[in-house]
């Protein structure tokens, strides 16, 4: 069973924050989810991000803001992986190994291939 999804003060009600660790990765991004806690004590943590042509077949084309954090000390990483032949500013991944670091991606429908660091 996945860990119960936790809400913080100061974050949108609607957006839900969830924990992960090395047992539940690669995790695929699922429509609910928004903000991602990494404990890699473990291990590295994947977390998969959706193509951004899969954003664009939706009925409503879906603007995403994900934010990944890495929450222990340890030297593994928390990664956002990209689908297919999307990009994150250019590259397939986006690596943290620093503990408490976090970094926010969003996807730009306009390319329709890509996702940016903000």
């Amino acid at each position: 069973m996945p860990p119960p999804v936790a809400r913080i003060r100061g974050v949108e009600p609607t957006k839900s924050i969830k924990l992960l660790d090395v047992s539940m990765s690669p995790y695929a991004v699922q429509t609910e989810d928004d903000y991602y806690l990494a404990d890699c004590t473990g291990g590295a943590v994947v977390v998969v991000i959706p193509a951004v042509q899969t954003l664009l077949k939706a009925y409503t084309p879906v603007q995403r803001t994900l934010l990944l954090k890495k929450i222990d000390a340890t030297g593994n990483a928390a990664t956002f992986q990209a689908s297919g032949s999307d990009l994150i500013d250019g590259a397939s991944t986006l690596v943290i190994t620093t503990q408490y670091q976090a970094r926010t991606i969003i996807n730009d429908l306009n390319s329709a291939g890509g996702w940016w660091v903000v």
